[in-house]
């Protein structure tokens, strides 16, 4: 599968969020103290603003506490086991930078499926093993950086083949420009386009 769209993350979730219902799984961003560091970069305050309504759920208890506080509609829940339930269906379930923690890929996106109003979508994004910046990682000190949290890689086509099996239709796929701040020297992006930071994927159930 060769993906050539490449789109802005933030304006990209903007569309497909706006004057919808959304759950966003995995809400948290890992801690409360990277949402208060990302600012106006925090993906469930975007969401938050441009959606019609928006329900959080997190796995990080503390977390999902201090949320609360706040005064953000966020609820505990471990997405990739049977039995997660909500109560409720929405015009587009997120998981932004989630999946690759996940142990039960299956299990997600039955929980998905069961979440989402007819037409609905599943938005899911999620870094790319091949980033320029893991080649220079693996030149420089024999290794690369991965979060500790995470359980695997996925890339454009294994992504693909997972929803194809458990039966999801993609709807679009395509690299996002992400972070900011290496786009200065952006050039390897500009000569191919996998060495981007992350992907989006749009997918619909099939009935």
């Amino acid at each position: 599968m060769k993906v050539e769209k490449v789109a802005d993350k933030y304006e990209e979730i903007k569309k497909l969020v706006k004057n919808k219902e959304v759950l966003d799984l995995g809400c948290a961003d890992h801690t409360i103290e990277q949402k208060e560091r990302r600012g106006k970069e925090y993906v469930h305050d975007i969401i938050k603003k441009h959606a019609k309504s928006v329900l959080g759920v997190d796995i990080e208890k503390n977390a999902v506490r201090k949320l609360k506080k706040k005064g953000y509609d966020v609820v505990y829940g471990k997405v990739d086991e049977i039995g997660f339930n909500v109560g409720k269906k929405f015009d587009v379930v997120f998981a932004g930078e989630l999946i690759e923690h996940l142990d039960n890929l299956g299990i997600f996106l039955k929980n998905a499926k069961k979440h989402l109003k007819k037409g609905g979508l599943l938005v899911i994004t999620t870094p790319n093993p091949y980033f320029f910046l893991r080649f220079v990682e693996i030149i420089s000190r024999d290794e690369i950086y991965c979060n500790q949290d995470h359980t695997l890689w996925l890339e454009p086509r294994t992504i693909s083949q997972l929803l194809k099996k458990n039966k999801w239709e993609i709807k679009d796929i395509f690299w996002i420009r992400r972070p900011k701040w290496y786009r200065i020297g952006g050039l390897p992006m500009r000569f191919r386009k996998y060495f981007h930071f992350g992907f989006m994927v749009i997918a619909q159930p099939i009935d």
